[in-house]
């Protein structure tokens, strides 16, 4: 950890998987108690089948993402989906 509180890692294991993270404290509220940490990182390691494998990820105040070029992806979103999600958006605003 550092003064300014942020911190950072990298470790390789014996069987090959090496795994890096950094972060630090961020103002995520307007309280001054509502401080929580951002970070990302990485992790790689060789599947059973002898395929290397990386996933990165990064997490804040909108939750934990995480992206690996093995990993599925969700279909798009339905354009009428998002012409009702931006309606009700601006409703919500009036």
């Amino acid at each position: 950890m550092n003064a300014d509180s942020s911190y950072s890692f990298v470790f390789d294991s014996a069987d090959g998987t090496k795994v890096s993270e950094s972060g630090k404290q961020k103002q995520v509220g307007l309280k001054p108690e509502d401080i929580g940490t951002v970070s990302k990182g990485s992790y790689l390691y060789t599947s059973p089948d002898g395929i290397v494998l990386t996933v990165n990820w990064y997490a804040d105040e909108n939750g934990f993402q995480v992206t690996g070029d093995h990993l599925p992806t969700p279909p798009p979103v339905p354009e009428h989906v998002v012409k009702m999600l931006a309606s009700l958006k601006s409703a919500a605003v009036l």
